[in-house]
């Protein structure tokens, strides 16, 4: 049988919060560019790129971290990606951070903020 790339991912394990649309900037001014492709799992670019490498090491399936990752009942749109480059709400620098579009319909508006701690390497 021929490996695929959803053999070889493994979602992350994540945080959530829920924040005001208003306070986004603060958040934003926290972040560093993550470093990572985000993609759906079915995409073009998720194909061709295991395709090309055989690897998930530099990949996000935002699909796939909110379905298994977060247990979230569908996924939702990406407002960003990226890492703290500082530490905020308890996580500490170098968390990977996304926020999703989760609650842009609520009164009032907002944003679900997802965070994955850094990963220990040994």
């Amino acid at each position: 049988m021929k490996k695929s790339w959803i053999d070889a991912y493994q979602p992350r394990s994540w945080t959530l919060h829920r924040i005001d649309i208003s306070f986004t900037t603060e958040l934003d001014s926290l972040l560093a560019e993550s470093g990572l492709e985000v993609c759906g799992g079915e995409s073009q670019v998720a194909a061709a790129y295991w395709e090309r490498t055989k690897s998930v090491e530099n990949m996000l399936y935002f699909d796939m971290e909110q379905l298994l990752g977060m247990d979230l009942d569908r996924a939702y749109g990406v407002d960003r990606v990226g890492i703290l480059t500082a530490e905020w709400q308890g996580h500490p620098a170098g968390s990977l951070v996304m926020s999703i579009y989760r609650g842009v319909r609520d009164t009032p508006p907002q944003l679900t903020v997802c965070v994955s701690e850094p990963e220990v390497r040994s």
